[in-house]
């Protein structure tokens, strides 16, 4: 019936972009139809003129015949239609119990299984089944963030978020529950607002960030003691920190409005090279490595990801179709992760950034991203002053 409509109405393609939401309580004629309009009619933004008026969309539908059998009682969505037509693979929880549901986006349709495996889809836009837990609000009290960027994760599974206007770095379980925090301070003692966070090999933490007189990198123990620095040119960009496992490398990004580029220190601090301008880096944010000990450098004035050897040496860029690319992170099966700001989701690429999924849509502005070691998937939204963890059943690390 919902189809039958749409056809008469000629939906607009745009349309396909929609929160699936499922029913609270037993179907009956009434409800249900109710239901199915606030499914399409909610969401209508500037589709509403192809549906004339929302309101007498969903007056038809509800004086329908059409019934939806079996909705579940009790059930809340956790994930987000895929951008495209066709069917979409959403985990969703009822009762404390994990089942999956195969949201067919042009049929209205649904129809369950107990593992996301089982269902087989030619559609590369299909979602990955994922889970969320999201904690945070803004303040300055434990747990709380102003503008929370950068995001880490250490191998003994605990959550650093570089809190930037709160000056310090907060630390919670992969779970999300606080344990600490620590200001963010030079030896000398100079404040820093931090803008990136990163674990070494050896369980030490890199912090860069700026201060009332300077931008700085520090290197601090695992428990928030402030050891070497790196004093940083002072510009009015924010920067990516990264410490290459393959070489100890320290890797830094820096824009001066005129250009971008990365620069890379040795352990001590002392500088070893720089690269990046004659590719045409302009804004250099974001920097991880993948298991290669390849450099990842995310730009969000050419919208593309750089990619260099643990040398400097230049491979491949990829993207042009990001909207506002920031943090990024690869995981052990090859794929680059980009949380990409300005299109509102999370995206997978292959290694040669050919995209492989969207793993994150619908929750706001992302600005960092990183990997746990058991595939969860941390992410900072800095406008909205939350962090949330997506664990994926099948993500590689």
């Amino acid at each position: 019936m919902i189809k039958d409509l749409i056809k008469e109405k000629k939906c607009h393609p745009d349309m396909r972009h929609r929160i699936v939401k499922t029913s609270v309580r037993e179907s009956d004629q009434d409800v249900t139809a109710k239901l199915w309009a606030e499914k399409i009619v909610d969401t209508l933004k500037y589709s509403d003129s192809e549906f004339e008026k929302a309101a007498e969309f969903k007056k038809k539908l509800l004086e329908s015949n059409s019934r939806v059998q079996e909705e579940a009682s009790g059930v809340q969505v956790l994930g987000r239609v895929a951008p495209k037509p066709g069917p979409t693979c959403v985990k969703m929880r009822e009762n404390g119990q994990r089942r999956y549901i195969i949201v067919d986006t042009l049929e209205f349709s649904e129809a369950e299984f107990e593992r996301a495996a089982e269902y087989k889809t030619p559609n590369e836009d299909v979602m990955a089944a994922e889970e969320m837990a999201m904690f945070g609000k803004q303040g300055s009290g434990p747990g709380e963030f102003q503008n929370p960027r950068g995001v880490a994760v250490s191998a003994d599974n605990e959550i650093l978020v570089a809190d930037t206007f709160n000056r310090r770095v907060q630390v919670f379980d992969i779970e999300g529950a606080f344990l600490r925090l620590f200001p963010v301070a030079t030896p000398e003692g100079n404040i820093v607002a931090p803008e990136d966070v990163c674990v070494a090999g050896d369980g030490s933490l890199w912090i860069v960030g700026k201060h009332a007189s300077g931008t700085v990198a520090v290197r601090y123990t695992s428990d928030g003691s402030p050891r070497e620095q790196i004093p940083l040119r002072r510009t009015a960009f924010s920067r990516g920190i990264a410490v290459n496992p393959k070489t100890s490398r320290v890797v830094v990004t820096e824009a001066d409005g005129r250009g971008g580029e990365v620069l890379m220190f040795r352990p001590d601090g002392t500088k070893d090279q720089r690269f990046g301008r004659r590719e045409g880096m302009m804004h250099p944010w974001f920097v991880a490595t993948d298991t290669e000990g390849n450099i990842l450098v995310s730009d969000y004035s050419t919208k593309y990801v750089y990619m260099y050897n643990q040398s400097g040496g230049f491979l491949t860029k990829f993207g042009g179709h990001f909207r506002y690319p920031a943090g990024l992170c690869a995981d052990g099966g090859g794929n680059i992760i980009v949380a990409d700001s300005g299109s509102r989701r999370v995206e997978v690429l292959t290694g040669r950034g050919q995209h492989v999924r969207f793993a994150a849509s619908g929750h706001g502005r992302p600005s960092g991203v990183a990997l746990g070691p058991a595939g969860q998937m941390v992410v900072t939204y800095g406008l909205k002053n939350v962090v949330a963890i997506f664990t994926h059943q099948d993500r590689k690390v």
